[in-house]
């Protein structure tokens, strides 16, 4: 395998891993704010399952160590940590309402991380070079949530 194919087979790992990741992190953090309400009818089943994904966290962190930057390596460690340590506060009985808005802004960064580390906005950039204008993506990007709502209204009202 020459240097070229080995670098694009390496993307593809690290691509496929942070996406995996990042799949893993957003389940986490819906279970953790269940588990930061003790009101919550379904804490208990939280617990239980954010349990089941512990293992697929470690063995993801490993992978990290291996094929991704230090860097991410290091936040997702530092994420995990965290998280045992609000399971474990759980567990005696000590919930730390607070936690889900903190593991929010870890996993933000984590993301901003991956992406640096993986191109994605210089691809993307190549990409509506290519295909379309940034221009237009922008513009996009600062459409506010409640814009398409409205669209959406205003179709169906057209349609009647």
């Amino acid at each position: 395998m020459d240097t070229f194919e080995g670098g694009r087979s390496l993307y593809a790992k690290q691509m496929g891993a942070a996406v995996e990741i990042m799949e893993i992190i957003g389940r986490i953090r819906n279970f953790t704010v269940l588990l930061a309400d003790p009101e919550q009818e379904y804490s208990a089943r939280a617990r239980q399952d954010i349990g089941r994904l512990i293992p697929d966290l470690s063995r993801l962190i490993d992978l990290a160590a291996t094929i991704l930057p230090t860097e991410i390596f290091v936040e997702l460690s530092t994420l995990a940590s965290s998280l045992s340590n609000f399971i474990e506060g759980i567990d005696n009985g000590h919930i730390d309402e607070e936690y889900p808005v903190m593991l929010g802004g870890r996993s933000a960064k984590l993301a901003l991380l991956i992406r640096s580390s993986l191109g994605t906005d210089e691809l993307s950039e190549e990409s509506l070079s290519l295909f379309g204008s940034t221009q237009d993506f922008q513009q996009l990007s600062k459409l506010a949530p409640e814009h398409l709502s409205t669209i959406n209204d205003d179709e169906r009202s057209t349609e009647n």
